[in-house]
């Protein structure tokens, strides 16, 4: 369920931290448990917050790339600038939709994440390889 108010109705800003916190949710107590949405005024109003800190989805792959590219749009990262519904829409239609579906996740010994077995088919054309680069 928090998942769904954070990405459904938040756009993918986690809603109980940061500047999710200042988005009014009281008109959608239909979508969102009441008492959700008031913990979230009083977090609000409190100057508080409670950080998300699990982010094991990412190193282990499941996380949707709608969902890393609004993340990275949220931060003012400019990785994913080019990167269109279209190209979206492109790498479903080859069974590319979370992070995992691209390969191995892994952490190297600096805290870097990786990415390892680059798993390209013979339905991927040559240009759509070197666009992958």
């Amino acid at each position: 369920m928090l998942t769904d108010w954070t990405c459904k109705q938040n756009n993918c800003l986690y809603p109980l931290g940061g500047i999710g916190l200042q988005r009014d949710f009281s008109q959608q107590m239909h979508l969102i448990p009441a008492e959700w949405v008031m913990a979230q005024k009083v977090l609000k109003d409190m100057s508080l917050s409670l950080r998300l800190t699990d982010q094991s989805g990412i190193i282990e792959g499941d996380i949707l790339l709608t969902h890393v590219k609004n993340l990275c749009n949220h931060s003012g990262s400019q990785v994913f600038t080019d990167i269109t519904g279209i190209s979206l829409r492109s790498l479903r239609l080859k069974g590319i939709h979370t992070l995992k579906d691209f390969g191995e996740w892994t952490m190297d010994l600096d805290g870097q994440i990786c990415i390892t077995n680059h798993v390209f088919d013979k339905t991927w054309s040559s240009a759509a390889k070197s666009s992958w680069r």
